[in-house]
C-alpha cells in the first residue's frame, strides 16, 4: 500500500511540474509598439513576426498593435497590461511576461 501510494504522490508532483512545460501555444500573441507600422520600429516589429512564424512552422503567430492600440497611447500602461496578461509583449520589455 506505501508503495502505491509513494508512486500515486510521484505521479501527481511529476504532472504538476511538467504541466507548463506540455501546453499549447495560444493561437496569437500581442505585440503593442508605440510608433506606426510604416516606422523602422514598425518594420522591425513586422519582420519579426513574419520570422517567429516562419521558424516556428506557423505555430506561434504574433500580431502587431501600432500606434499604441492596445496601451491607449500610455507607455506607462504597458507594464500594467503585461502583468495582467492583456498583451503579450512591448518593446520596452525584453523579458517574456511570466505565467505566475
Amino acid at each position: 500500500m506505501k508503495k502505491i501510494i509513494a508512486v500515486l504522490v510521484a505521479v501527481t508532483v511529476f504532472c504538476s511540474v511538467s504541466a507548463p512545460a506540455f501546453s499549447a501555444y495560444k493561437d496569437e500573441y500581442k505585440l503593442d509598439i508605440v510608433p506606426s507600422l510604416t516606422t523602422a520600429w514598425g518594420m522591425g516589429a513586422s519582420y519579426f513576426t513574419d520570422l517567429v512564424r516562419e521558424r516556428s512552422g506557423g505555430k506561434i503567430n504574433i500580431k502587431v498593435y501600432p500606434s499604441s492600440q492596445l496601451t491607449t497611447g500610455k507607455q506607462t500602461n504597458a507594464f500594467l497590461l503585461l502583468r495582467n496578461g492583456a498583451i503579450d509583449s512591448h518593446p520596452s520589455t525584453i523579458l517574456p511576461r511570466s505565467s505566475s
